[in-house]
């Protein structure tokens, strides 16, 4: 499943990798839902791709949510490890558009600072 959803955020004064991170948290990565893999054996649920667009044009978020379990597919060859050693999860309820997009809500500009760009 993909729910793509355009969010005004200010990230002028701080890292894409921070404004990333940011939009991880306020979706409840690692709260129920894992969006990135922080170690090669993880579990996760989905991942997200973040197109950061400057004032006043909003971030364009895909949030991608696997729909089904795989288990990892990493095996060694010759000694090296190839394919995914992730485990790809389904979640048990799905997140509608609407929870996802009032998560980050939270993150966007308030309508007073939209008017002021």
């Amino acid at each position: 499943m993909v729910i793509v959803i355009e969010q005004n955020i200010d990230c002028e004064n701080i890292s894409l990798q921070e404004c990333s991170d940011n939009i991880l948290a306020a979706l409840g990565h690692g709260v129920g839902l894992k969006l990135k893999a922080d170690k090669a054996d993880d579990t996760v649920n989905g991942f997200v791709t973040i197109i950061h667009n400057d004032r006043p044009l909003k971030h364009l978020i895909e949030i991608h949510l696997y729909e089904e379990t795989e288990a990892p597919t990493a095996v060694m060859v010759r000694g090296v490890l190839v394919g995914r050693q992730t485990t790809l999860a389904k979640l048990k309820t799905m997140p509608t558009e609407k929870e996802l997009s009032d998560k980050l809500a939270a993150l966007g500009l308030t309508a007073d600072e939209i008017a002021a760009l």
